[in-house]
């Protein structure tokens, strides 16, 4: 066993232990007699009715939310959205030449599909026992993020899409080429596709919005739909039984309450379909609940995994419509909130930092012209719950939306906000807003904790870091993620306090590094109330340094310009670094002294001050400096650091001026 398993193994609760002892002796059974599996599916799962009878009840179901008037709605959608239409057959035409788009990168399979492909080398996963395959070390992947990324499937939902707009069968009859291939490839239990409960629902997920678009095809006969209904049958007996629970109850939970309500409501004809969805949708619930602020935040401290909340909530919600069942109140509500407090965070253009992790994915493809990821969800949580957005000018309406409401869109309300600041002390963010529209300057400040529970798995060191934009422009940038398994020494330093706008003690990170998806000890910011607080100002702290006497305070405040004040004390000698990431958009002059940085409508001065001697370097390429504006990609931005080596304590004022002034009337 690895050392990073011995710390988790260390760290469990009894309980815990005994569970996944309980994991892996049905591991041991699946080993011993993979035909064991069958039987109990057989047995439990199994539907009594013949394959035709089957087929003729998916037909006969009016659960897709498009179920009525399926000609009119069909016209409407390619008369009023043409642009979407579009969009959609293009991308299916590549996807019938086996063009498939995985995270950032094109892979063409000219002869076959390889279900199985590590991207990033080149070769295919072993098609061995699902648990005999390493993931961790590279011995047999890569970076599991893209094969897994391609048979999420999202792929079949466009096909299915574009037989659905055009009667075109040429969409459905490679859909269901490739439908097969996948279930010839990825017998029960083998190969990579068979390890994650995860990637099992999401795969569902996909499988079901698929067949509910090609359900009338003629090409779809008895015989294939008996194979998609084993196989999702198999994969939920799965996820029941490996469930991912206790320390790693985090998102993945949520996601497979999701995926076992979504088999229960759409295939009654399962034995255990009433038993999944009721114990789907009771996961999804307390999960959802358990895992976020009461002010509707995610405790992974991850914007990215926030998202993913809100849309396993969101499809939970409308699948339980087809069958006259609802969230109970409180979830509905929680994900308002989630909603809301998403929507303020973002800037006028719905630009939000990937705070912690972000795994290039999402939990449905519904839109192949999506423009803006939370515009597009946000308009589908506005078909759900109330929800008021800032200016959007850049999307008038959600693909997405439109599917979900069955072409019957509701528009959210709309809410222009100046000057303000808003708190959320638990989540630990927050954020100051000066202006709107094209003059909106827009600063985040993050003073939450590491992340959710033990592990934080998708958390990073960034505490009291801040993101900036003006006008939709990142300015101050997050660093992102870059890859999970990769690449390790990459992997940590996109989670280390290097890679955000915050002080360097030393060289370290604010918090131990204990594995890629694990933490050692972690340190606890918080607010503080500000006595002669300024109308646009934050304040923060920490105490600690990585274990070290090191006190970190902090103050956000906006009077005439920016003002960030970093306040360091500490009871020992060391080096302190102020890091600032810059926006590779700009063009950046800096003299030695100020930086001037000019975007396309706007530009502004930086200068910092402090009554002891700095030290201030301006680097277009450092090793600090790597950025990663999305999964997979990896390139240079522009980088500022300012160090100090003397006595304590000290005082550093950085000064943002829009316009090429950073003078500021008081401090």
């Amino acid at each position: 066993m690895n050392p990073m398993k011995i710390r988790r193994v260390l760290a469990m609760h009894p309980i815990e232990f005994f569970y996944r002892l309980q994991k892996e002796f049905r591991t041991w059974q699946q080993r011993m007699d993979p035909e064991r599996t069958i039987r109990l599916y057989e047995a439990t799962v199994c539907p009594h009715e013949s394959a035709e009878e089957n087929l003729t009840a998916l037909r006969q179901r009016n659960y897709a939310p498009w179920g009525n008037g399926i000609s009119r709605l069909r016209a409407n959608f390619t008369e009023e959205h043409p642009q979407w239409t579009r969009a959609c057959i293009d991308k299916a035409n590549d996807l019938v030449k086996n063009r498939f788009d995985i995270l950032d990168r094109r892979i063409i399979m000219d002869r076959e599909v390889d279900w199985h492909i590590d991207v990033l080398s080149g070769s295919s996963v072993p098609l061995k026992f699902w648990h005999d395959i390493d993931i961790w070390n590279h011995s047999d992947v890569s970076e599991v993020r893209y094969p897994w990324e391609l048979n999420r499937h999202q792929d079949f939902m466009t096909l299915a899409k574009a037989y659905w707009l055009t009667r075109d069968e040429i969409y459905v009859r490679h859909l269901l080429s490739l439908w097969q291939h996948w279930l010839d490839h990825n017998p029960v239990h083998r190969g990579v596709n068979w390890i994650s409960p995860l990637e099992m629902a999401l795969r569902i997920v996909s499988w079901i919005w698929a067949l509910y678009w090609i359900r009338t095809s003629p090409l779809l006969n008895a015989e294939v739909y008996d194979r998609i209904l084993q196989a999702i049958g198999m994969q939920a007996l799965f996820i029941e039984r490996f469930l991912s629970k206790y320390s790693s109850a985090n998102n993945h939970l949520i996601g497979e309450g999701l995926g076992l309500l979504y088999v229960g409501v759409f295939f009654p004809e399962l034995l255990k379909s009433d038993q999944w969805r009721e114990t789907g949708k009771s996961l999804l619930e307390q999960e959802l609940i358990r895992q976020t602020t009461a002010e509707g935040w995610t405790l992974e401290q991850a914007t990215g995994y926030h998202r993913y909340g809100l849309w396993y909530g969101l499809l939970a919600h409308f699948a339980l419509l087809r069958i006259d069942d609802e969230l109970h109140e409180q979830t509905t509500d929680r994900l308002q909130k989630m909603a809301q407090a998403l929507v303020t965070l973002c800037d006028d253009r719905n630009c939000v930092p990937d705070l912690g992790d972000q795994d290039g994915g999402q939990a449905i493809r519904l839109s192949e012209n999506c423009k803006n990821p939370h515009t597009e969800l946000f308009w589908a949580m506005a078909q759900m719950v109330p929800l008021e957005l800032r200016t959007v000018p850049l999307q008038a309406e959600s693909e997405a939306a439109w599917w979900l409401s069955g072409g019957n869109l509701s528009k959210p309300k709309i809410h222009v906000s100046g000057r303000r600041v808003v708190r959320w002390v638990e989540a630990g963010y927050a954020i100051i807003d000066v202006g709107h529209d094209e003059q909106n300057q827009h600063m985040v400040f993050d003073a939450g904790p590491l992340g959710l529970g033990k592990l934080a798995a998708h958390g990073h060191a960034d505490a009291l870091s801040v993101w900036f934009s003006v006008g939709g422009q990142p300015v101050l940038i997050d660093s992102g993620t870059w890859l999970y398994l990769g690449a390790k020494k990459e992997r940590d330093h996109f989670r280390s306090t290097m890679a955000h706008n915050t002080i360097v003690w030393n060289g370290i990170s604010q918090s131990k590094i204990a594995g890629p998806f694990q933490w050692g000890g972690r340190i606890e910011p918080r607010f503080l109330e500000i006595k002669d607080a300024q109308d646009l100002s934050v304040r923060a702290e920490i105490n600690e340094y990585a274990g070290q006497p090191v006190k970190h305070k902090r103050t956000v405040f906006f009077d005439q310009c920016w003002n960030i004040v970093d306040d360091i004390s500490a009871l020992e000698s060391g080096e302190v670094i102020l890091l600032y990431h810059f926006s590779p958009d700009g063009h950046y002059t800096f003299d030695g002294e100020k930086l001037l940085a000019e975007f396309k409508s706007f530009m502004l001065t930086f200068h910092i001050k402090s009554g002891q001697d700095l030290q201030i370097e301006w680097h277009k390429e450092h090793e600090w400096g790597r950025y990663s504006p999305r999964f997979g990609v990896k390139q240079f931005a522009p980088l500022m650091l300012v160090r100090y080596n003397g006595e304590w304590p000290l005082t550093m004022t950085t000064l943002i001026g829009l316009g090429g002034n950073s003078e500021t009337k008081a401090l």
